[in-house]
């Protein structure tokens, strides 16, 4: 997180996709409520581009995503 935090300013896209099974965030070992609320308090404003099978409805992953990083 050291690495990210010291270049932020240089980093103008994150991609996600969640370990195992590259579900929707929220579905793995990932931690990415914990990484969304890192981003907002460091004030990150590029772009997170999601790649993801859902698990279950696809309305329904999609929302769980948007509830994370929104």
């Amino acid at each position: 997180m050291a690495e990210i935090e010291s270049n932020l300013d240089l980093i103008g896209y994150f991609h996600v996709a969640d370990v195992p099974g590259r579900h929707q965030p929220g579905t793995g070992k990932i931690d990415y409520r914990a990484i969304a609320d890192w981003l907002k308090r460091a004030r990150f404003r590029g772009f997170i581009g999601m790649e993801f099978f859902p698990h279950g409805p696809a309305e329904i992953a999609a929302r769980a995503a948007k509830e994370i990083f929104l």
